[in-house]
């Protein structure tokens, strides 16, 4: 059962971007996009990989050297303030973290063979891979000159005269708004189909190369009631060039 025909569609940007020429570079950036999110996500994990059990005594023994000078400052205080007659500062200090968590937490005597001691157990555990510090900073390092590279290449792949921009931002790329109207009205055709809708088989060659390069016929509708695309356009002047 036939459900007649698409409308002709407004296509934006179409003076633009009809010649097609633009497609190289665009597919090249989006490669180079992946790229650079992989390697992103390489960022990430490096970040997240253990470090070494070298570094971590050493980070965590000047936290820890930190942490005691507080608690003896702070018990130092309480002995101050209980300095006279025959009043028990040690009383008091049990009074006060019966009734203060801040006090508790400041004033629990934690030994640095303690902390060691927990320290061995995680790496008795650890199974995976562990970074020094010093390896974690050259692997990004390395990760943004490969970053900084890319991006350059991705500016020489995305000529300026593709882009809106709005206080020297991005706002929007021309080239991805065409393709995503182009996929929206395929999407109501149940037959491949120019970006206005007209039968791709009418379009010129260049035009139906674009439409297999940028995966367009990906978005051809399976719906039942999907729309004929037009046999022609409905227009006596052509608003594209045939190859003359």
């Amino acid at each position: 059962m036939g459900h007649g025909f698409i409308e002709w569609k407004n296509t934006p940007n179409y003076e633009t971007l009809k010649s097609y020429e633009w497609i190289d570079d665009y597919l090249k950036a989006g490669e180079i996009q992946k790229e650079i999110l992989f390697l992103r996500e390489k960022k990430s994990e490096v970040r997240k990989v253990q470090a070494s059990k070298r570094d971590m005594v050493a980070r965590f023994k000047s936290c820890w050297e930190t942490y005691e000078e507080r608690r003896i400052a702070y018990l130092a205080k309480i002995l101050r303030e209980t300095n006279s007659g025959s009043r028990d500062p040690f009383s008091r200090l049990l009074h006060v973290t019966s009734w203060n968590p801040q006090w508790e937490r400041v004033c629990t005597n934690v030994a640095w063979v303690d902390v060691k001691a927990a320290i061995d157990l995680i790496f008795s555990e650890q199974t995976g891979e562990t970074l020094t510090d010093a390896e974690r900073e050259k692997r990004l390092d390395e990760l943004d000159q490969a970053i900084a590279e890319l991006k350059i290449q991705l500016t020489e792949s995305s000529p300026a005269g593709y882009f809106k921009l709005v206080r020297g931002e991005i706002a929007e790329d021309y080239r991805q708004t065409f393709i995503t109207h182009w996929r929206h009205v395929q999407g109501q055709c149940r037959e491949a189909c120019g970006p206005h809708g007209i039968a791709l088989s009418k379009s010129p060659p260049e035009e139906q190369d674009a439409h297999a390069r940028l995966g367009i016929s990906s978005a051809i509708s399976k719906n039942i009631g999907a729309k004929s695309p037009l046999p022609e356009s409905p227009f006596e002047e052509r608003e594209r060039s045939w190859g003359m």
